[in-house]
């Protein structure tokens, strides 16, 4: 069955949209994924994919999350994110965080596995301020020197614009963060 004119390359698709474009027959989707015409996502959705040189280019994490989640609001992030933060933290972590507000768990979407973690809010794009927050928040799941980096974060908080950074921790910090970090102020 040939896609192209059908469905444009690099493009994520439901089954349903999938049937709206292509006459399907019972197997024909399998069929298209076996012969590589189509990769599989997760159940319903499918990568029609874009081809480079060194192969089959993977599906943008940005479009693949919208698509999944129903195009409802998602942040995506990583603990290696903290690296950057010039704290201590220094582990490189194979762990993608995905803050959304309806999953938890983690989930193979693709090739690659995400983490999804169901928060009630969380920023549309990362900022000092929040990934400070977020670390603490997720202190626990580290695997080094809590204290040190705990000690570290609250010398770098001080040091920083309080009313800006006060915000972002009433609004995302859980009540263990928000506790840690208020005795810094």
């Amino acid at each position: 069955m040939e896609l192209e004119g059908l469905l444009k390359r690099g493009m994520i698709y439901r089954k349903s949209e999938l049937e709206a474009v292509i006459d399907l027959d019972k197997g024909d989707l399998q069929k298209l994924v076996d012969n590589g015409s189509l990769d599989k996502i997760a159940n319903d959705l499918y990568y029609y994919p874009k081809l480079s040189v060194f192969g089959n280019v993977p599906p943008n994490a940005n479009d693949l999350l919208s698509k999944y989640l129903n195009y409802e609001p998602f942040l995506i992030t990583s603990l290696n994110h903290y690296n950057n933060l010039g704290v201590g933290t220094t582990q490189l972590y194979n762990v993608t965080l995905v803050y959304n507000k309806r999953l938890s768990g983690k989930r193979k979407l693709g090739k690659k596995v995400y983490h999804f973690k169901k928060k009630k809010d969380f920023p549309t794009k990362l900022s000092l301020e929040y990934l400070l927050v977020d670390l603490i928040n997720n202190l626990q799941i580290l695997e080094e020197d809590q204290d040190q980096i705990l000690n570290r974060v609250r010398l770098k908080i001080t040091k920083m614009a309080s009313q800006s950074f006060d915000i972002v921790l009433n609004k995302y910090g859980t009540s263990r963060t928000k506790r840690l970090l208020k005795k810094c102020k």
